[in-house]
């Protein structure tokens, strides 16, 4: 075991031991991971989306990688690389391949790729997709600024149909609509019919 993996045994609570499954393809991580060869090849990965300015690419020739160099703050444009991203998502997928998504602590901006991913790749609203990857990892808190570029694409991706037929009434949000409901699943918080797109 090398000296990150290593690492990995002391990391606080606040982060998972391991990258975190959300489809069979897809997994969501934090830096420890993704220094961490072993764990990743033994989870079948083989393709890494490092959204960070900070973390470093430890294993080029063992595996694909893109990097969105990013912060984690307020006034970071995330949503323009929503596109990029979950294109090189798909074409992992389609390789027969599996994505780790990581950031620095795997809470706010690999956490805000993947809900962004997951919202498009199933046609979910955002507190559908959000409720859907905190079931499996529990601590992701993307930042109120990523939150709300998240509720712009929920709309690009619920609001495109084929033929519509009538206005598309799943883009409003409700006046009293608040980003600190999420995570209790009990209490609804943004409820957007879901477009079926079949």
């Amino acid at each position: 075991m090398d000296k990150a993996c290593r690492r990995a045994l002391y990391r606080t609570d606040s982060t998972q031991s391991e990258p975190i499954m959300l489809k069979d393809y897809l997994y969501i991580g934090n830096s420890a991971n993704a220094s961490c060869k072993e764990e990743m090849i033994n989870l079948g990965i083989t393709a890494i989306l490092n959204v960070s300015n900070t973390c470093q690419n430890h294993f080029c020739s063992d595996f694909r990688y893109k990097t969105i160099s990013v912060e984690d703050d307020g006034s970071t444009d995330l949503a323009k690389w929503f596109r990029e991203a979950i294109q090189f998502i798909d074409n992992e997928k389609y390789r027969g391949g599996k994505t780790m998504v990581h950031c620095h602590a795997g809470i706010s901006r690999s956490a805000t790729i993947c809900l962004a991913y997951i919202m498009y790749n199933e046609k979910i609203d955002l507190n559908t997709a959000f409720e859907y990857v905190k079931s499996r990892k529990h601590e992701i808190s993307p930042n109120l600024s990523f939150m709300q570029q998240l509720l712009t694409f929920e709309k690009e991706v619920l609001c495109k149909t084929p033929t519509p037929v009538s206005p598309c009434r799943s883009c409003s949000v409700p006046a009293g609509f608040s980003f600190y409901n999420f995570g209790n699943l009990t209490s609804p918080v943004l409820v957007s019919p879901t477009v079926d797109f079949t």
